[in-house]
């Protein structure tokens, strides 16, 4: 949970609609001020229902990363193993020391996610940019405006720059493709890189994430090879099967997509209609004992863009 707190107030980020968020904010602001105030009459952990350690656990449990809120735990605690109630009250000294490491444990994951997260969530937005373009160089305006969608979500949530999003979204209005048939590959460059860095916490926690990066890498890939693109569809595939690889990801489409680089093939031209045939259809699965090197997609998945 401490992982998933720190993405949602990464650089302050509202995490729902604003007046649910309006309210949660002035909940918490309320918490830390009965916290001051508790902690300046002296009342460290007692009385039982208005005390300073009470209000600083629900604070912390909410959210582990509140600014205010280690400051106000370090006077607690100053205070506490000053006082001669310390020595006659072990759990409440065990309990401050555990809200401690808590919030040790949220900062070091924040910077986690700044670090690791934040680089791979925009490529991902470049990359349906530029599934947006390759779909509208492929007369498939439907499928640009989920992908242009998609980028936009990710550049309001997390207050990015929105790079090629305003050319994609012009182009879109005026119903049109690319100016230049080679525009479609301006985004697609694939910047992040794997890292093995604390590799553990992000697959546990943001693995959707780069489930998403990895499925967008894959469906452009197809597009560059219906594109006649076999260099971009190759680079595609790599990056592909790279973090699939370093996070242990399911392998939806990756070997496809190898075969049909392999071949020097797109995917069957019959492919886009079949799977439009059937809202719930989905690219293959791989078993519970395949690993990312050997398991096979035994089936053509669905075609760019729907995965």
């Amino acid at each position: 949970m401490l992982l998933i707190c720190s993405l949602l107030t990464l650089q302050g980020l509202p995490h729902a609609e604003p007046r649910y968020s309006d309210y949660v904010n002035t909940k918490m602001k309320r918490l830390l001020l009965r916290a001051e105030l508790a902690l300046a009459s002296g009342q460290l952990i007692s009385p039982p229902n208005d005390n300073a350690l009470l209000y600083l656990e629900r604070i912390l449990t909410k959210n582990p990363t509140t600014p205010q809120a280690p400051e106000l735990l370090n006077q607690l605690f100053a205070r506490f193993m000053a006082s001669n109630e310390a020595a006659d009250h072990a759990p409440e000294l065990a309990r401050m020391k555990n809200l401690k490491a808590m919030g040790i444990k949220a900062r070091r994951d924040e910077r986690l996610v700044r670090r690791v997260l934040r680089p791979a969530l925009v490529e991902l937005k470049d990359c349906r940019v530029s599934l947006g373009l390759a779909s509208l160089q492929l007369g498939e305006h439907a499928e640009a405006g989920r992908q242009q969608r998609a980028a936009a979500r990710l550049v309001v949530k997390y207050q990015m720059e929105p790079g090629g999003l305003s050319y994609l979204s012009r182009r879109l209005a005026e119903n049109q493709s690319s100016r230049a048939s080679y525009e479609w590959k301006r985004y697609a460059e694939q910047t992040y890189r794997p890292t093995q860095a604390r590799g553990e916490p992000v697959r546990k926690y943001l693995r959707k994430e780069f489930e998403k990066l990895k499925d967008c890498r894959v469906s452009l890939g197809l597009a560059s090879l219906q594109l006649g693109d076999q260099a971009e569809a190759r680079n595609l595939h790599k990056a592909a099967a790279d973090l699939a690889a370093r996070y242990q990801l399911k392998l939806t489409g990756v070997n496809y997509l190898a075969q049909l680089v392999e071949q020097g093939t797109g995917p069957p031209a019959r492919a886009a209609d079949k799977a439009a045939s059937y809202p719930g259809a989905h690219a293959p699965r791989t078993s519970q004992g395949d690993s990312p090197q050997t398991s096979p997609s035994r089936d053509a998945p669905r075609v760019f863009g729907t995965f």
